[in-house]
């Protein structure tokens, strides 16, 4: 908030209507036309050896012989594993599944599991999310005799694996027209390819509500193909869920008609994710295959008592980490940050490196220490890839995969400090980066109703890489502002534009409510929505961001400074600019909080100065009793607080630096000793 950075597509016109705005700002998610139906489906066999793969399956389907279909852990791996081996189990294969343990087995294939398939009297391995960077792995099975199909989506390195086939929409030689399928994409483009070999070409449909699950929990580009299967998905899900995925939305209390991409990402997905992540992923594989709706049912509730586990650890690392950086000032200093603990859980360390890196804005990765061996996950920002600087430091570890946002490694505890090193003197220039918010369009008051909210709804589904659509309108005031919620961490309020007015609700707010104020001009983006209340359908907003209708380094500071006059007062003078430092982190001015830690940004004031401030007000309030002062001056700004705190002035107050009817209460005298706010600034 206010220190972000807003992009604002330069082509949108006015002479557009807004729906038409927004959809020209997106041209990447709907290059498509207006073709939205299962006829957009790519040919699964313009996949690199996917004919491969269709005779290796059907050799061994005729022969009888054992297949085991190895996914992963988490919500694609698992999506993707259930979509080929029900498919298979349905045309009469000899198969059974394998998802491995995070803690037992790690990820993708173990080099235990690899030597084990013989044993089991495995023919064939087709493996789900995962198996492109597994090298040594595939060799074993391969020496065995036993034949190996690849299907991925993850980040390939120099070579490919040595399977009998390797479909992989990132390989160099890709020649597929979408390159961004998620593992349960690929796995259903298998699934497609398999049943028009046999001519039945519209069995794999049943299976794109699964895979719109794996789709959309896996933050792959909801453009194109994925928007396709995504949409397809979400309506089957409403209309013919099997009993597993009944049992998930029943347990969640989750309405038919509210099921969307939000509900898959922030309530479906994160179940089936919690059993890997907490427990073993193997539940929540069975929950998708069990038929019977009751045993479903139980097996649901277990995978809420696990995503609620889930969430307590979540949070509890988090906070823990989150002191830990601001009470090590010098980490706030790196480009990188590298945090290696042995007392966290290891389901939940890429979830605390994303919050980690939206409240401090710079990459992060979080990793569980054991035995000497530091094994974990990183997250980024926009434009700071992590596999690109992985591939750069390849010297320090023992194995590392992903992309360039989200990324995995192994290394050994002593060498983390030496990669740190290694990694502040590339990048020792980048501190923090800014928060990027990607702006629509421009708007009015007067174009935003709820009719244009519906056909606005229609873009979706909303996701990565179609994202909710974002709107801002410039030089607003707001009015009514009310605190809600039990501890009044969220706000309400009303935009004001020219006569016009929007409710806007802004939740998780504690942070920075005492910057939104009445009287101040703001710049305000937010997600158009509407509020179902008593049969009545009003348009609101949502916000996204906001800041100052002016921006510089000058309203910085002075955001900074109102952040400290209020916590000072908040906590009865027990502040400083250490505490400010961390405050303004958690408001989102990261560049400012960097400024303040530093020394480069400090505010003081001094007892003579107080006086002498005082001293001329008196002597021109005898002449002029309606004073009004809109300063940034920060003594002058300090001087008036402490005095106001002191009952010596009284005023009253518009926007956030602006005073106004200022006027001295005779009589009064208070040492300065007694002002909260002049003992936190001499700390």
């Amino acid at each position: 908030m206010f220190e972000s950075n807003w992009i604002i597509k330069k082509e949108e016109k006015f002479g557009l209507e807004l729906f038409e705005r927004i959809k020209c700002s997106r041209i990447d998610a709907y290059k498509r036309g207006e073709c939205e139906g299962l006829a957009c489906l790519n040919d699964p066999f313009l996949i690199n050896e996917m004919s491969v793969a269709v005779d290796c399956i059907m050799d061994h389907i005729n022969k009888g012989s054992k297949i085991c279909i190895h996914g992963d852990y988490d919500c694609d791996g698992v999506t993707s594993a259930y979509i080929v081996f029900d498919y298979l189990k349905s045309i009469g294969a000899n198969v059974e599944w394998f998802i491995p343990d995070r803690f037992d087995d790690g990820y993708g294939i173990s080099l235990a599991k690899a030597k084990s398939f013989s044993a089991e009297m495995v023919s064939l391995v087709i493996t789900t999310d995962c198996g492109v960077t597994a090298m040594d792995e595939v060799d074993i099975i391969r020496n065995q005799g036993i034949d190996v199909i690849v299907t991925d989506h993850h980040q390939v390195k120099q070579s490919l694996p040595n399977a009998n086939a390797v479909l992989c929409n990132s390989r160099i030689d890709n020649k597929y027209p979408y390159p961004y399928l998620s593992g349960s994409g690929m796995a259903l483009k298998l699934v497609q390819a398999l049943s028009k070999t046999l001519g039945s070409n519209d069995a794999y449909i049943k299976y794109i509500g699964i895979c719109a699950i794996g789709t959309i929990s896996d933050i792959v580009p909801l453009t194109g193909e994925n928007k396709v299967l995504a949409g397809y998905g979400l309506e089957l899900i409403k209309s013919n869920a099997s009993p597993g995925l009944k049992a998930i939305i029943e347990n969640a209390a989750i309405e038919k008609d509210k099921i969307n991409a939000y509900t898959i990402g922030f309530i479906i997905g994160p179940r089936i994710n919690a059993a890997g992540r907490m427990g073993n992923a193997a539940l929540a594989f069975e929950l998708l295959d069990e038929k019977d709706f009751g045993i479903a049912l139980k097996k649901a509730a277990e995978l809420s008592r696990l995503n609620e586990l889930r969430k307590t650890e979540q949070e509890k690392a988090f906070n823990e980490l989150k002191d830990y950086i601001f009470e090590n000032g010098e980490l706030l200093d790196s480009p990188i940050l590298f945090l290696c603990r042995e007392d966290i859980h290891k389901g939940i360390l890429g979830i605390v490196a994303s919050k980690l890196v939206d409240l401090f804005r710079k990459p992060v990765f979080v990793l569980k220490e054991e035995n000497g061996i530091c094994e974990g996950s990183g997250r980024s920002v926009e434009g700071f890839s992590l596999i690109k600087i992985l591939n750069k430091a390849n010297d320090f570890l023992l194995g590392f995969g992903g992309h360039d946002m989200a990324a995995g490694l192994r290394m050994k505890c002593n060498a983390v400090s030496e990669l740190l090193r290694h990694f502040k003197d590339i990048y020792s220039d980048r501190k923090t980066f800014k928060k990027e918010v990607r702006i629509d369009t421009l708007c009015s008051l007067d174009e935003i109703d709820a009719g244009i909210i519906k056909k606005i709804d229609e873009l979706g589904p909303f996701g990565a890489g179609n994202m909710i659509p974002i709107i801002a309108v410039e030089n607003v005031y707001i009015t009514g502002r009310k605190e809600m919620g039990k501890s009044g961490n969220h706000l309400s309020f009303d935009i004001i534009e020219e006569g016009r007015a929007l409710r806007c609700v802004a939740f998780n707010a504690a942070s920075y409510k005492h910057l939104i104020v009445e009287g101040q001009k703001y710049n305000i983006a937010f997600s158009p929505e509407i509020n179902y209340f008593r049969g009545q359908e009003t348009p609101q907003a949502r916000l996204v961001d906001i800041e100052l209708s002016e921006k510089n380094e000058t309203i910085f500071k002075l955001l900074a400074l109102k952040t400290f006059i209020n916590k000072s007062m908040a906590l009865k003078g027990n502040f400083n600019h250490k505490k400010l430092s961390r405050e303004l982190f958690l408001i989102g001015m990261p560049e400012t909080a960097g400024l303040v830690y530093s020394g480069k940004l400090k505010f003081s004031i001094t007892r003579n100065y107080i006086e002498d401030f005082f001293k001329t007000f008196k002597e021109c309030h005898i002449k002029n009793n309606k004073w009004k002062i809109e300063s940034s001056d920060s003594m002058q700004i300090l001087s008036i607080e402490i005095l106001c705190e002191l009952g010596i002035l009284s005023v009253d107050r518009n926007a956030l630096f602006s005073y106004y009817n200022i006027n001295i209460n005779d009589g009064r005298k208070n040492g300065l000793e007694n002002s909260l706010l002049y003992r936190s600034l001499m700390e």
